[in-house]
């Protein structure tokens, strides 16, 4: 889900530029806090679609393979987890967004990634290392184990609400910079 969020969110902007497609579309006088919003919109669908498309794969198997999953507790791990994906999604379109680079773009979202996993990871191993954890948005997401105990309704907020900046910053660097150039 994180691959496939950051290649869209990296080609939102960053792509469409790279291949000369951004500047005929705003040739066409839609304005560049438009095309990011929809562009933006248009990733989080995305991601919407493929987390309640996995809830209900889940929720379906949920008797058969007596998984004993609440409701309600799945339903904030689908949260949990659309947010994870957008976070790393918008953090690319934001970077491709702000360079006009999707490869930049790519290379943000992947990073906040694999930083997140890397810092869940170490972070766990020593109470030397704990601090890592805060870090991680992995370990905002699942940290509480969702799935058995019930979402972190802040650190979902959280994770929402850093995805709305990174697409505001997005939408500001844009209308500030030359495309193209």
């Amino acid at each position: 889900m994180t691959i496939a969020s950051v290649s869209w969110g990296a080609a939102a902007v960053g792509g469409d530029e790279e291949s000369g497609q951004l500047e005929l579309t705003l040739a066409h006088g839609v304005r560049r806090v438009q095309v990011v919003l929809e562009r933006a919109l248009a990733l989080l669908l995305r991601v919407v679609l493929l987390a309640t498309l996995v809830c209900s794969l889940v929720w379906l198997l949920n008797g058969p393979a007596q998984l004993g999953i609440g409701l309600g507790n799945l339903l904030g791990a689908s949260v949990l987890f659309a947010g994870l994906a957008l976070l790393s999604g918008t953090a690319a379109l934001c970077v491709g967004a702000v360079t006009g680079r999707r490869t930049y773009g790519l290379a943000a979202g992947a990073g906040v990634g694999v930083l997140g996993y890397v810092f869940n990871a170490v972070g766990r191993q020593s109470k030397d290392v704990e601090w890592l954890l805060n870090l991680s948005p992995y370990h905002w997401a699942y940290g509480n184990s969702p799935v058995a105990n019930g979402a972190d309704w802040p650190a979902a907020a959280w994770l929402w609400a850093i995805s709305a900046a990174l697409v505001a910053l997005a939408a500001v660097a844009l209308e500030r910079r030359d495309v193209g150039a």
